[in-house]
């Protein structure tokens, strides 16, 4: 029975660890078109160093800029996370802010 679990154990790490690497470099024009817009909106500035398609668990996103900030986005093109590290990133949540 012990050998059993931990061969049903060892399986599940090999299988997570082997699916962890699912990293993939894309154009920004591979993106889904909610996260395009969002970028040229609020990023529109900024210069691209790198763009990735995560497919672990889920598909997401992230973006990476030349200035260390980066975004993260779901399989929809909805930002999850916003991490500027060397700049201010103030985003307005609604339309209603901008009258």
């Amino acid at each position: 029975m012990k050998k059993i679990v931990v061969l049903f154990v060892s399986m599940l790490v090999l299988a997570t660890t082997a699916s962890a690497g699912n990293d993939k470099p894309i154009q920004v024009s591979q993106l889904p078109q909610t996260a395009q817009q969002f970028i040229k909106k609020y990023f529109g500035d900024r210069k691209v160093a790198f763009a990735k398609e995560e497919s672990d668990f889920r598909k997401s996103y992230e973006i990476a800029f030349k200035n260390g900030d980066k975004i993260e986005f779901d399989r929809k093109g909805e930002w999850t996370d916003i991490d500027c590290k060397y700049s201010a990133c103030l985003l307005y949540t609604s339309d209603a802010a901008d009258e």
